[in-house]
């Protein structure tokens, strides 16, 4: 059974995997290059309904045993080889905690399920994407859950019912996606208030990252190009200047959202649709244009494409290791050598792995009975070996030198839960308020209010201030000022919006119900203009002052923006002392910026109710980061460790007292 080849198909996948590649080396004329990866879904859905419907059309049934293995034999042993080779450099350069990460991506990857497990990652603690080298898998995740399915979906619509009823289906199915995925972000909270809060299921609490790595909420990219691949609308007369014009539309499509969306883009949602329109158009003009034949026909593009899978595979380990030595900046000199070292690992996994294969792969194409022995005990054996290698890296004895290991964000974190605020779960929890102490009714009470930038403070607080009650009324990424003043946070997720503004409402009217005076210290990451942030922190501690308590503004403390624990854990195999200090610097364009923010935002605050932390931490634009012993101040790129917070609150301790008393009488 032969299948028509289609030249301008290379070509679109070309500009597909050069868009994703665009997109993650940082180039700033394609901030939404993203939008590759649902070129491709459009493109397979096309390409492997066609050969569905080929061989409905010639024998009246679908083989699944063979389409599985066929399909298997095509994409797993190249997605195999990346994985072991993945494995061999993390065991190298990355930290414990970022090792067993990446065993886990390994595993799920064998399994074609990378995109539940990085989905199943998505919380407040996930790590950077720059420390998961296999990341990109979660797309083939994606397309391989397709081809699962999508055999007998195609079987029963179009062998049982026929071609008319076959299409409607998949126009159907299609529909039900794409108002799934709407459904997601415009009705997400249910979904949200449904799923559990721990565990692997807690996912759920966050619909947009479910409709972005689950396979049902992308049907319908696939399902746009399955309808192409009927006779009706595929093979349909169409003029040269339709098809002219269908091309310019299909590479504006495309185009645009790659240029204009950025990673804070709702996607997919409606963004979505733009790119795949642009496939399906660019699929059908195509053939038939001579704008298209100058574009995707040309000797370049076309070998591109047929190196796009293994491009693909290569392109994001490749920048995720080169970070790992050298750090996060790329600049133009960087940019030229990863796409050499791209280029060159593309070529090697292409001509040694996926063309071997391919050609090695001759199955019957009736059963899956007939698929050699060999070949799949082959496949069972190099699952094993993934499998065994990737669980085997972090068990490697002393792999981490004694002087390089820190304590990690999870262990600062668990520390602070154990030993300073009980209740505290990481945002899960959403009462308004946890007492972090057993509470004492005849001692002053503190208030920590606001985001993780607020609850980091509470170790200090409760060490410096041992004679207070403490409690905290903080919610992970949730601004103590979203809510008033007609200002309210952007989120992802309405649902997660909706619950930060009601509950900083609610904080306040709780406040009004106290009988005692209350100190609360007010602060949160940079969320808003300088400007904007300090009239609402006033706003606040007016409303507070006329509760009848004291409140105090503590300015953010200024962030490393680099992982430093994280960065220093890493063995000494490759990176020498030298190469580790290099590496591992706070980002400098972070720090001027949040400087230059914390500046102006002063600027706008009455000094006896704000505290400007970061003139103890940056004398002179300095800014610390370590203890002078060596500690480090931060447990990940933006929060205080235990004893960040500990040093910093002792140093304020006369500041802060100065702002305490007296406690302001509750008026009568």
């Amino acid at each position: 059974m032969s299948i028509q080849y289609i030249r301008h198909l290379d070509g679109l996948r070309a500009l597909a995997v050069l868009l994703v590649i665009a997109e993650h080396l940082d180039l700033s004329g394609i901030p939404g290059g993203f939008v590759g990866v649902d070129i491709f879904f459009v493109l397979s859905g096309f390409l492997v309904t066609r050969i569905l419907l080929k061989e409905v059309d010639t024998r009246g049934a679908i083989a699944l045993g063979s389409f599985y293995w066929r399909r298997a034999w095509r994409l797993l042993p190249s997605v195999f080889v990346t994985i072991l080779v993945s494995a061999l450099f993390a065991t190298l350069l990355f930290s414990d905690d970022n090792l067993r990460n990446f065993t886990w991506s390994a595993i799920y990857g064998v399994f074609s399920l990378t995109n539940v497990y990085f989905w199943s990652e998505v919380d407040y603690f996930d790590t950077a994407a720059s420390t998961k080298p296999l990341l990109h898998l979660w797309s083939l995740g994606v397309e391989e859950q397709f081809y699962l399915v999508w055999p007998l979906l195609i079987g029963a619509a179009f062998c049982k019912l026929g071609p008319r009823r076959g299409f409607w289906i998949i126009a159907g199915v299609s529909a039900a996606s794409f108002g799934l995925n709407i459904a997601a972000f415009e009705a997400g909270g249910t979904i949200a208030r449904l799923a559990p809060s721990e565990g692997f299921w807690s996912g759920f609490q966050n619909p947009a990252s479910t409709a972005f790595y689950w396979f049902p909420f992308r049907v319908f990219e696939f399902g746009i190009g399955a309808l192409l691949a009927s006779n009706r609308i595929y093979r349909a007369a169409r003029s040269r200047w339709q098809n002219e014009l269908l091309v310019v539309i299909g590479l504006a499509a495309c185009l645009y959202p790659a240029i204009t969306l950025t990673g804070d883009a709702v996607f997919p949602y409606y963004n979505a649709l733009l790119p795949c329109i642009g496939a399906a158009c660019l699929i059908l003009g195509g053939a038939g244009s001579t704008l298209s034949s100058a574009f995707f026909e040309t000797t370049p593009a076309r070998f591109i494409g047929k190196l796009s899978y293994s491009l693909y595979l290569v392109h994001w380990p490749a920048i995720v290791f080169y970070k790992a030595y050298f750090g996060d900046a790329l600049g133009w000199g960087a940019i030229s050598v990863l796409i050499i070292l791209m280029a060159a690992l593309a070529c090697a996994l292409y001509f040694g792995v996926e063309t071997r294969f391919r050609h090695w792969a001759f199955v019957p194409s009736r059963s899956h009975s007939d698929f050699s022995a060999g070949k799949r005990g082959a496949m069972i054996a190099a699952v094993a070996t993934v499998v065994a290698v990737a669980w085997a890296a972090p068990m490697i004895p002393n792999r981490v030198p004694a002087d390089r290991q820190t304590t990690t964000k999870y262990e600062w974190f668990n520390a602070m839960t154990a030993s300073y605020c009980r209740e505290f779960r990481g945002g899960v929890d959403l009462r308004l308020v946890i007492d972090c102490q057993t509470p004492d009714p005849d001692a002053p009470t503190l208030v920590v209010w606001g985001d993780s930038h607020a609850s980091h403070l509470t170790p200090g607080l409760a060490t410096v201030f041992p004679g207070y009650n403490i409690k905290q009324a903080a919610l992970m990424s949730c601004t103590p000022i979203s809510g008033f003043l007609d200002y309210v946070r952007r989120y992802e997720s309405a649902h997660a919006r909706d619950i930060c503004v009601q509950r900083n409402r609610d904080l306040m009217a709780w406040a009004g119900t106290l009988d005692t005076p209350h100190i609360f210290i007010l602060s949160g990451y940079k969320r808003s203009a300088p400007q904007r942030a300090a009239r609402i922190f006033d706003h606040l501690v007016d409303e507070l002052e006329h509760h009848g308590h004291r409140a105090i503004i503590m300015g953010d403390f200024i962030q490393p923006g680099v992982h430093l624990a994280d960065c220093m854990a890493v063995p000494d195999y490759v990176m020498s002392d030298a190469r580790l200090l290099e590496r591992c610097r706070p980002d400098e364009v972070r720090v001027a910026d949040e400087l230059a923010y914390n500046r102006v935002k002063a600027a706008k605050l009455a000094p006896d109710r704000y505290i400007r932390v970061s003139d103890l931490q940056c004398p002179d634009g300095q800014c610390r980061f370590w203890t002078d012993d060596g500690e480090l101040l931060y447990r990940d790129d933006d929060h205080l460790s235990i004893i960040g917070a500990i040093t910093f609150i002792r140093e304020l301790k006369t500041e802060i007292e100065t702002r305490f008393y007296p406690v302001v009488p509750a008026s009568s």
